[in-house]
């Protein structure tokens, strides 16, 4: 073989700067590519092209690397890109990172009257043809919710409850003390309410650990263990203003040690210490959550006009699949909603979802005045409640622990409910509990009162 075809076909093998391919590719530039041309003084000779042209400015000084081929001399520049900044209307000091800006502040749950929920009640009962005042007692409203929140009207009420000022702790005293005592901070509907924290701290941590054991709130706790943690969560009313603490923080109170007072935590308690805490809690409370007055409006508002609905119509028009109400994991109860009596005609000619739809458009009236109703209760009974029936909402969620909705209304009913009448107790809870998914949204958001609607009940004269 000649000497010179064997040096033409080595000399035809580039040679590549591996280190400046390295370097272009971290730099995210792609690489130039290796294509053959033929020169017309020598064939096989082959050479490494840049392809197509860079776009690069011109006049542009490119750097060079006289080590590398000839190819590699020139480098495209990677083109700079201007990213547009956010103005604002003010060219005042740049508003500072999300990471050290402070959170947006949520509204605290405070209403100081109930004039607005009872006016914006009366219109919708308007409409429907109903008197307000025939099942709920308006004047007994007003002066729940005129009962005095300072640190002073605290000594009021509890003396109104039959405690000594000695006695203002968390157990045994109205809600609004224990807040006072220890509350902790929790969002509900697009506002801040203050929770006791010891009810918070059981139901939080039966959330993690306790909701899927079975057994629950039926086991038998350890008598001593309890009464330790009733004594360390039975905090009394500070000296100074109580901090609402904040979910961020521990799940434990923030006061001072003091032999009656530590600071322990629920994390290392068994479920059964921790639901009978919750039950001591809720049972040494002085009043029910919901009074007789709205526990007998709610019953004939909102319970009594879906028996009648459901007594006209017959059980042969019925799919026994259909009509269950805010979610059909409710499958112990089985209970359904029938298809309106106006609908009745057409209920065979509709499907399964618009049967659905009809039912539940049926007590969309029914919805908004359990509502209107639920916030009449003052303030932190309301937040309580709603708190309260969220958690027990999620219990017929898993199986394992053997609760249902049933066992929530015999278990909590005097708690929840002051109706005298227990079948008519258990016939308002098992409605809000099977509809509460309706009911929660856009419970704090009823009667949004205007400018000065809250001051009315202030400056309203006493009689």
């Amino acid at each position: 073989m000649p000497v010179s075809f064997a040096r033409t076909k080595l000399d035809a093998l580039p040679v590549v700067d591996m280190e400046a391919d390295r370097l272009a590719r971290a730099c995210g530039l792609v690489p130039p590519s290796i294509h053959w041309t033929e020169s017309s003084s020598s064939r096989g000779s082959g050479r490494l092209d840049e392809g197509p042209a860079p776009d690069v400015d011109e006049g542009a000084n490119a750097p060079s690397d006289p080590a590398g081929p000839p190819g590699w001399s020139i480098r495209p520049r990677a083109r700079s890109v201007r990213i547009p900044q956010r103005t604002t209307a003010s060219q005042g000091t740049p508003s500072r990172p999300r990471s050290v800006s402070e959170p947006a502040s949520i509204p605290a749950f405070a209403p100081s009257s109930p004039r607005p929920v009872l006016r914006s009640l009366r219109e919708i009962l308007d409409q429907e043809g109903v008197q307000l005042d025939g099942c709920l007692d308006v004047q007994h409203v007003v002066e729940r919710w005129r009962r005095p929140t300072s640190e002073r009207g605290l000594e009021l009420e509890a003396s109104s409850q039959g405690l000594g000022a000695a006695d203002l702790k968390t157990f045994g005293s109205p809600v609004s003390v224990a807040v006072k005592c220890g509350s902790m901070a929790t969002a509900m509907g697009g506002f801040q309410h203050a929770i006791p924290w010891v009810v918070f701290a059981c139901i939080e941590e039966l959330n993690r650990t306790g909701i899927y054991q079975p057994g629950l709130f039926r086991s038998v706790p350890h008598r001593n263990r309890l009464s330790l943690l009733i004594e360390s969560f039975d905090l009394p009313l500070p000296a100074a203003p109580s901090r609402t603490l904040s979910p961020e923080e521990p799940i434990c109170p923030l006061v001072h040690p003091t032999p009656s007072i530590t600071r322990a935590s629920l994390r290392m308690e068994s479920m059964a210490d921790i639901c009978a805490l919750l039950k001591s809690y809720l049972t040494d409370l002085p009043e029910p959550l919901l009074d007789e007055n709205l526990t007998v409006a709610l019953y004939q508002y909102c319970v009594h006009p879906s028996i009648v609905r459901e007594r006209l119509e017959s059980e042969s028009t019925r799919d026994p699949d259909y009509g269950m109400i805010d979610g059909e994991y409710f499958t112990s109860h089985n209970v359904h909603t029938p298809v309106p009596s106006h609908f009745a005609p057409y209920a065979a000619l509709m499907t399964p979802s618009e049967q659905r739809t009809a039912a539940l458009s049926a007590e969309s009236s029914q919805i908004l005045i359990a509502q209107h109703l639920l916030r009449l209760a003052p303030p932190p009974l309301c937040s309580l409640f709603a708190y309260l029936f969220g958690f027990f909402t999620q219990l017929p969620l898993s199986p394992d622990n053997g609760m249902t909705l049933e066992d929530v209304s015999r278990m909590f009913g005097r708690v929840l409910s002051g109706d005298s009448t227990v079948s008519r107790r258990h016939s308002v809870l098992m409605w809000l509990l099977e509809r509460w998914t309706r009911i929660s949204e856009g419970l704090f958001d009823v009667a949004a009162s205007k400018d000065g609607d809250e001051d009315e009940m202030e400056n309203t004269p006493q009689t």
